[in-house]
């Protein structure tokens, strides 16, 4: 660890500003050259490949060849704004993915202009100098100016999984050449474990060794996400029935008609049978999904995450800073003779030299809350007092390591080489290191639980038992003299109470995971309503069970406590191996293997590190478990809209399919629709489906079912027969209309016009029916649903401007 005094000048002066943009304009931007997102023309292109929009286009061609240029004109007119729509739908897609992208993007703490600042690690430069810190991600090659006990995981370029131990560069060239010793240098793509490092800059970009060999990973295929693959499944299943049917049409209608006239009435079949909406809804919804979530401070890393919030069925979360505020006071004191709880007075004197000694332990610059607590009670409670050591010189750490919590440092009360060693952590290491009986130990327990009762989070504290004139190896080898404990108060998060008590209604189980003592867990998860809270595991038991033993343990336990990263994984493996769809938080570099084993891997946005962010699905903004909550009932909000929608594309299909079938199945009988009904149709079905589904408010009663099966298909076999049904009612009704007014005597123009109508507002009510799938009214779905209203407002004007426009009646052949 890089240690300063808190008075030293900047130890590097680092880059100007206008040098900086001179390198950026040399060098270009710290990225690897990425696959080019699609612009206007690439996505017009990608979008006239699909077969529906082929199939129409072919119609423009037929209609030129007969000589019937108004009609190639116009349907011409309508697939531009067919396409039109779906580019700009794709392009506010990948733009809202794009930004939401960026703001997961990694940041990097650099030194210009002699200041310490964050960046966006794009904009490094070469000649930068970089401050790395545990659980940062490294996202440019350089050299290692000075470090102490810096372990970088080279695992992304190596493919070797145990960190590496990286020393200072003892030399100062100006840039190191290709013979140099790897250890001197951190590359780009790589996880700093532990320790800090300023380092010096020498690649970006395509010139580090990432971008070297950065090329196949860019270039990777990514794997379609369950819903996209079962969606796929669907439409090309349709497509070649279609197909079939299509082939079919064409062969008894050229029997019929001539070739042109038999190609436009199959065509129009074939158009209006495809779903190909489907792939653009799923899209669409994902991304807004992510939007949304968003808006509930929670960010989405990896969209098919979405998919699943709404099957979790286990909730891990941490307790400290995710439950709990992880603003934390300093609450009570123990000097091993006397308690005292802390208030808005001065604490006594007796009781300074811990807080000294926890101080003298602790990190000037610190993110802990703890030591940041301890700092607020030097300032509130001791600003004049004689212990603190403002003139003290460090002189090494002994960090705090994932298997071992404590941590001590070594300082210098003078200019001679005689120094004193002290220490904080959890009691039951403070213990160890102190060589402590068993009757001492039972004494500083009963003083530890009285605390946890409290809810207090404790640590204790030591000091060498004398001056110390050679340093150590290890803190074991240190010889400590217990001191006492510190109890902090960490406040529960406003909201958290409310939220467990839904996840409960949901048939979500809440796992609090903590690194406290049983006790302290035990009195909060009472106060915030987990259930079983009488009964834990701790980490001990579970190093002491098997996979077995654990699996089966899990099932009715709701707290574990004094938890290890690497128990995490236990944890996620044994809730996986018990069928359950597990989420689970985590914030520390070991949190990550946890992270990516479970179903959705949830990083601290506030709290965690470039590590555990890069390998989780979501990550909290606000480290707030009420915003997980948000994002489990968006999910299943999302996917229950979903499924409405696609119910939807396929109820609606079957009507516009069924009236182009009616000529082909009854010979003699004039043709209903031709292509340029068919694109108004798309034109409506579209906007209906993306939109107003997309938008529609969730059940009241959505937090008071049971969690999604991962299994369930989106088109299970109800949710088909419900759209087979909706479908062949709807088309049952417009036939109805058909043959009514057909037997009434109307013209062919006149019984187009009423079908047409009649599917229209078929439509309508078929978007209320899967909007709720509730007996609700027309007027009430409209009240809830203003986008709805738009858009049978916008059906109703431009139905009313074709039938009373001359030119436009001549257009789609109404009377």
């Amino acid at each position: 660890m890089i240690v300063k005094p808190a008075n030293d000048p900047m130890p590097y002066k680092g880059l100007q500003k206008n040098i900086v943009l001179e390198k950026l304009k040399l060098n270009g931007y710290n990225e690897l050259a990425s696959s080019q997102s699609n612009n206007f023309l690439t996505a017009s292109i990608n979008i006239v490949k699909e077969p529906m929009f082929l199939l129409l286009l072919t119609c423009c061609f037929l209609y030129l060849i007969i000589g019937d240029m108004q009609q190639a004109i116009i349907l011409l007119i309508f697939v531009s704004v067919i396409i039109g729509i779906t580019v700009i739908q794709s392009w506010r897609t990948e733009k809202l993915l794009s930004s939401l992208k960026d703001l997961s993007s990694p940041k990097s703490i650099v030194i210009r202009d002699e200041q310490e600042i964050q960046i966006d690690s794009r904009d490094l430069v070469i000649d930068d100098i970089l401050i790395i810190r545990e659980g940062d991600k490294i996202t440019a090659d350089a050299l290692i100016l000075e470090t102490k006990n810096l372990m970088v995981d080279e695992s992304s370029l190596t493919g070797e999984s145990i960190p590496v131990e990286k020393s200072t560069w003892s030399a100062n060239p100006i840039a190191p050449n290709n013979n140099q010793n790897s250890n001197h240098i951190v590359y780009s793509g790589t996880f700093v474990t532990q320790g800090q490092a300023y380092c010096k800059v020498i690649a970006t970009g395509i010139n580090s060794e990432l971008g070297k060999i950065g090329q196949s990973i860019i270039t990777s295929t990514k794997n379609d996400s369950p819903l996209k693959k079962e969606t796929k499944i669907i439409v090309n299943r349709i497509l070649i029935i279609d197909c079939i049917l299509f082939l079919a049409v064409m062969i008894i209608l050229t029997m019929r008609y001539d070739w042109i006239k038999a190609s436009l009435t199959a065509i129009t079949f074939a158009t209006a049978m495809l779903p190909e909406e489907i792939p653009a809804v799923l899209t669409i919804f994902m991304a807004l999904a992510a939007w949304r979530i968003s808006r509930k401070n929670v960010l989405t890393r990896r969209l098919p995450a979405i998919e699943t919030l709404g099957s979790i069925s286990v909730l891990c979360s941490d307790k400290t800073g995710t439950i709990t505020t992880n603003k934390m006071v300093l609450r009570e004191v123990f000097n091993m003779q006397t308690a005292y709880e802390i208030n808005q007075e001065q604490i006594p004197e007796e009781f300074h030299h811990l807080i000294e000694y926890a101080i003298l332990a602790s990190r000037e610059k610190t993110y802990d809350p703890m030591e940041k607590a301890l700092i607020a009670t030097i300032e509130n409670n001791l600003v004049d007092s004689s212990h603190i050591h403002k003139n003290w010189t460090l002189i090494k750490e002994y960090p705090l390591q994932t298997n071992f919590f404590a941590m001590s440092r070594a300082w210098n009360a003078t200019n001679e080489s005689n120094f004193s060693i002290y220490c904080k952590g959890s009691p039951e290491v403070v213990y160890d290191l102190c060589h402590l009986n068993q009757d001492q130990i039972a004494t500083i327990a009963e003083q530890v639980s009285k605390m946890a009762e409290k809810g207090l989070r404790v640590l204790g504290v030591a000091k060498s038992k004398s001056s110390i004139t050679e340093m150590p190896l290890t803190q074991h080898d240190i010889e400590f003299e217990f001191q006492g404990l510190l109890g902090f108060h960490d406040p529960i998060r406003p909201g958290v109470i409310e939220a467990i008590a839904e996840c409960k209604s949901a048939g979500i189980k809440v796992i609090m995971i903590t690194g406290d003592h049983a006790v302290t867990a035990q009195n909060i998860a009472k106060d915030i309503g987990i259930e079983n809270y009488e009964q834990h595991l701790s980490g001990e038991n579970i190093d002491s069970l098997s996979d077995k033993e654990l699996q089966e343990s899990v099932k009715n336990i709701f707290i574990f406590s004094r938890v290890r990263p690497e128990h995490k994984l236990r944890i996620v493996n044994a809730f996986k191996q018990n069928g359950e769809v597990i989420s689970m938080t985590g914030d520390g570099v070991n949190d990550a293997p946890a992270l990516k084993a479970s179903d959705v891997g949830i990083a601290m946005g506030q709290s965690g590190t470039q590590v555990a962010r890069e390998t989780a699905d979501l990550i909290l903004l606000d480290d707030n478990f009420t915003s997980i909550v948000s994002a489990i009932r968006l999910g299943r909000r999302v996917f229950g809209n979903l499924k409405k929608a696609l119910s939807y594309i396929l109820a609606i299909h079957i009507p516009i399919a069924g009236l182009t079938m009616v000529p082909i199945i009854f010979s003699g009988l004039p043709i209903i629709f031709f292509p340029i009904h068919v694109a108004l149709l798309e034109l409506i079905v579209d906007p209906t489906c993306s939109i107003v589904f997309e938008s529609a408010p969730e059940p009241k009663n959505i937090m008071n079912i049971g969690p999604r099966k991962l299994s369930e298909p989106i088109l299970s076999q109800q949710v088909i027969y419900k759209s087979l049904l909706q479908g062949l009612s709807l088309l049952i009704f417009t036939l109805g209309v058909y043959f009514t007014t057909r037997y009434l005597g109307k013209s062919d123009g006149e019984i187009r016009c009423f079908t047409f109508a009649s599917l229209l507002m078929g439509n309508i009510v078929l978007t209320v029916a899967n909007k709720t799938w509730k007996k609700e009214s027309l007027i009430k779905c409209l009240k809830e649903n203003q986008v709805l209203v738009i858009i049978v407002l916008m059906i109703t004007i431009v139905f009313s401007l074709i039938v009373n426009i001359a030119s436009l009646k001549k257009l789609f052949y109404f009377v």
